[in-house]
């Protein structure tokens, strides 16, 4: 069994995170730890979507 890597607890961090860009615009983060597989190889799902007026996602 390999070692953890503790870096990756930065992004986890930002789970569930706001971050606003200017009056109308804002991010949301979501980042979990999954197992690891060929597909997600540092163990992490993740998503970072981008919103606007009337929260409409892109």
């Amino acid at each position: 069994m390999s070692a953890r890597d503790t870096s990756l607890d930065i992004l986890l961090d930002l789970d569930g995170q706001t971050m606003f860009v200017g009056k109308t615009y804002w991010v949301e983060f979501a980042v979990k730890a999954v197992t690891v597989t060929p597909q997600r190889p540092h163990g992490l799902r993740y998503s970072l979507t981008l919103h606007g007026p009337g929260g409409s996602g892109w």
